[in-house]
């Protein structure tokens, strides 16, 4: 058998290959801890802020705050109580910083942190960014009622299709009310999209 050449890889330009394979964040993404860090580093070349745990310092907001004026902030949080406690405070904060969150899909067997997320799931959820808005709303709580989101049987699992459909994140009907809003989705949009479901 005729012996094929082998050409050495040189370690220092895969790097580099791997370095043009991912995708650059203009943004900093602030996660909760140091897996979260790491998977999305694997993911992006990305600058990234961890809060580590539910307690913000003053420290971390103004580091936050800074990174936003500069270049812009993303938070991506765990989609449970301890992550939305964090995303609130920041959002109150640091008003104008984007927000991504995953959805009820991502959750697989009661693992519901970033850091279990598959790449798909990542890129989704960075695609399909919130920035919370004080503005006239779109949708009154009338029409939020009227469709069915709240206090009604079912009105839970309508809540979650939109959460998922709209990429907005879990939460109460008061979450997903703001959240909503923010998106300036109307009623005709919202009704339509619920009406898929029964077709």
């Amino acid at each position: 058998m005729r012996n094929r050449n082998i050409f050495p890889i040189n370690v220092g330009d895969l790097r580099e290959c791997v370095k043009i394979v991912m995708m650059k964040m203009k943004e900093t993404i602030v996660v909760e801890g140091k897996d979260d860090e790491t998977l999305l580093k694997s993911i992006y070349e990305v600058d990234i802020i961890r809060t580590n745990g539910t307690h913000l310092s003053k420290e971390t907001l103004e580091e936050i705050r800074a990174a936003h004026e500069d270049h812009g902030v993303i938070v991506f949080t765990d989609p449970d109580h301890p992550g939305e406690e964090i995303r609130r405070k920041i959002n109150e904060a640091v008003p104008g910083v984007k927000n991504a969150f995953l959805t009820s899909k991502s959750r697989k067997k009661n693992l519901v942190g970033v850091e279990h997320a598959t790449r798909q799931e990542i890129e989704d959820a960075l695609s399909h960014l919130l920035t919370y808005e004080d503005e006239e709303e779109t949708l009154s709580r009338k029409e939020f009622n009227r469709l069915g989101l709240s206090g009604k049987q079912g009105s839970q699992g309508l809540r979650i299709y939109l959460e998922d459909y709209y990429h907005l994140g879990h939460g109460s009907a008061k979450t997903l009310y703001k959240r909503l809003n923010s998106r300036k989705l109307s009623y005709e949009e919202i009704k339509k999209v619920l009406d898929q479901i029964n077709e």
